[in-house]
């Protein structure tokens, strides 16, 4: 698997994750802030964010998890 692949992977994976997490949130906010071990302040920013912020707020987590690939298989290589 090439990491641009893998990253995608992971990219929706995340997304998947954040989303689902709010939903929670928004169901029922105490027992997702127990579940997910967030504390209130964190819920109610998770619960606001708009799906284009969800978009770029992951763009600096891809581009450290592909330097994490990178640096990786240089050390495998």
């Amino acid at each position: 698997m090439h990491t641009s692949e893998l990253l995608k992977h992971i990219y929706d994976i995340n997304l998947s994750y954040l989303l689902l997490a709010q939903r929670l949130i928004v169901q029922d906010k105490a027992s997702a802030m127990f579940r997910l071990g967030i504390n209130e302040e964190m819920a109610t920013t998770l619960a606001a964010l708009t799906l284009p912020q969800w978009l770029s707020w992951q763009k600096p987590i891809n581009w450290f998890v592909t330097s994490v690939l990178t640096a990786t298989r240089r050390l495998l290589s």
